[in-house]
């Protein structure tokens, strides 16, 4: 998995036989106004650009998340104001949500359902023209967690694909990302 780019590249990266694997900062997010009333957009994002028009990306993520908030997932880049990001996302240690956050415009939404706790999660993002199919996988199939017109990311004029973390409570989280699949979509 090479020619990735970095967007506040994290400490202690390593690739490795097509596995990423580091550390999040503290104090890190992507987030825009909507019901905290802050922006943060400093969180890890290892990503693809210079795609074409229809993209899948799939990736498994293991997180070993131990403060709230602490999060690990997919994201979909255009710029600070306009992205959107899946993951899961550690509440306490018995709950953890699993959902999707677009940003259109500066402002944020979370859709997301809580769940048990769990190391390892596969998700998805598949995108269609100004279309973005957003899955995780549980017990072997895929699951839809969201359909979204990207119009917004489209219109940026960037288009980065890849994976992303941040802790914004912590001191920060170990993550791994392995079975990457970066794939043209007919």
């Amino acid at each position: 998995m090479t020619n990735f780019h970095f967007f506040n590249k994290p400490g202690q990266f390593k690739e490795e036989n097509g596995v990423i694997t580091f550390v999040s900062a503290g104090e890190t997010d992507f987030w825009q106004q909507t019901h905290y009333n802050f922006a943060r957009d400093n969180g890890h994002f290892i990503y693809w650009d210079h795609l074409p028009q229809n993209v899948k990306l799939e990736a498994t993520c293991q997180i070993d998340a131990t403060h709230r908030y602490d999060q690990a997932g997919l994201m979909l880049r255009g710029n600070s104001s306009n992205w959107l990001k899946t993951s899961a996302e550690w509440l306490d240690s018995e709950t953890c949500a699993i959902g999707s956050v677009n940003t259109k415009a500066g402002y944020s939404d979370w859709a997301s359902y809580e769940s048990t706790p769990n190391r390892c999660y596969r998700f998805r993002i598949e995108i269609q023209g100004v279309n973005a199919y957003v899955s995780i996988q549980i017990n072997g199939r895929w699951s839809q967690l969201r359909i979204l017109d990207i119009s917004h990311i489209r219109a940026t004029g960037q288009f980065q694909l890849g994976l992303y973390a941040c802790s914004p409570k912590g001191p920060g989280t170990h993550v791994e990302f392995r079975d990457i699949q970066l794939l043209v979509s007919p």
